[in-house]
């Protein structure tokens, strides 16, 4: 359902080369000095994290998932050719692995990760092809490596963070807006067109709380509930064409998601409202139809979460799973294979955070990890599943 991104052949033989030249010259390699430690545990001492630790937050990129634990310990599994795991290697896994800790929140792009640390730094590892990461280059990176501002000092006193394919935002506790990375279409906001490689102010955007990027455009919400978009506008409700500078899409609004080419926005009346492309029914309203605004499609739903193609939304009061779009890996966890176009309830009550990745899809119920799709996405090794199924953390 989706335009895979060819690899480039050329880009990694000269990678490889100066990274060749730079190790014969005795230098250091590029990022070096600001990388985290990748954390190594024995069995043992993961069983010990583990004995009262329970899952907090789950994150999903195109292949690879992030679980954020109640201690602060970060883990990962899925694909980590480009490094996105930040296990300071190139192999993927089939299973968590505890990677970081002192996290205080994580987001997913398709083959980078991008970690918000208790101190309110900012640590990024993957793919950075267009310096979605913030660090300063366009250097992949296997271990997380701290992300900069334009003057190339840390990036600090952050409370938001979002990450899509191309590039990524990040809140400041002042309710500064920064962003880094691919601005092709204006999806970064800073009324051009050029990329950059370290997080760089938004300055017309002030009093943001939180944000979320597709594709090609980003929104940001304010601490008014007010929702702001720039980028391609068909999914940022604003019509047809883009735009290179945020502006108002939309009122009273709680919080908000995006897949790759849509977006959907919960309005403090906890209704949904989508915007975008719906081809395999991702919108959960029972059509396929796209549209350039917001339209109204499910009622007492509070919060959701967007794949790359398919949906996820909670009842709001009960915490029930609904899914709906694309189900070629069983992600929406309906026990089959086929797209859905209607929101389908998976999982009864007592759900509280949610992601979905393209393969895949991740809930926490109780403190417990559950995921639907991709076996070594959900970190059940390699075996698939088409329902929610519960999965072990660590050995």
């Amino acid at each position: 359902m989706m335009i895979k991104r060819q690899q480039n052949g050329f880009r990694f033989l000269l990678t490889g080369l100066m990274l060749l030249v730079l190790i014969v010259a005795g230098c250091s390699m590029p990022g070096s000095g600001n990388e985290a430690d990748t954390v190594q545990v024995s069995a043992e001492d993961e069983r010990a994290l583990l004995a009262t630790a329970t899952a907090k937050q789950v994150a999903c990129g195109e292949g690879h998932s992030m679980v954020l634990m109640s201690d602060g310990t970060l883990w990962a599994t899925g694909d980590n050719q480009f490094g996105q795991l930040g296990t300071g290697d190139w192999t993927n896994r089939n299973t968590f692995t505890q990677v970081l800790s002192g996290v205080k929140a994580v987001a997913c792009g398709w083959t980078d990760t991008l970690v918000l640390k208790t101190d309110g730094t900012v640590w990024g590892a993957g793919e950075n092809i267009h310096g979605e990461l913030g660090t300063g280059n366009r250097w992949e990176t296997g271990s997380f490596t701290q992300a900069k501002k334009e003057d190339g000092t840390p990036i600090t006193s952050v409370v938001s963070i979002a990450i899509c394919g191309y590039h990524s935002l990040v809140v400041r506790s002042t309710g500064s807006l920064y962003a880094a990375g691919h601005n092709g279409y204006g999806e970064i906001g800073l009324g051009d067109i050029d990329w950059v490689e370290k997080f760089t102010k938004v300055t017309n955007m002030s009093n943001i709380k939180s944000v979320a990027c597709g594709k090609f455009f980003s929104l940001a919400l304010d601490k008014s509930n007010n929702l702001y978009g720039t980028g391609e506008k068909p999914p940022i409700g604003a019509g047809d064409g883009s735009q290179n500078r945020f502006s108002k899409v939309r009122s009273s609004v709680k919080s908000m998601a995006c897949g790759e080419y849509f977006s959907m926005a919960v309005g403090t009346n906890n209704t949904i409202y989508a915007t975008g492309n719906n081809d395999v029914g991702q919108f959960g309203n029972g059509t396929n139809t796209s549209t350039n605004s917001f339209i109204q499609v499910k009622t007492l739903m509070s919060p959701v979460a967007c794949g790359e193609w398919h949906s996820l939304a909670l009842r709001y009061g009960t915490g029930s799973l609904y899914t709906a779009g694309f189900n070629g890996y069983g992600q929406l966890g309906l026990g089959h294979t086929e797209n859905v176009s209607t929101f389908t309830k998976v999982i009864d009550s007592g759900v509280t955070s949610i992601a979905g990745g393209y393969y895949h899809s991740l809930a926490v119920k109780g403190g417990k990890l559950y995921g639907s799709g991709s076996g070594a996405a959900i970190g059940n090794k390699y075996v698939n599943s088409t329902i929610f199924i519960p999965i072990t953390i660590g050995s």
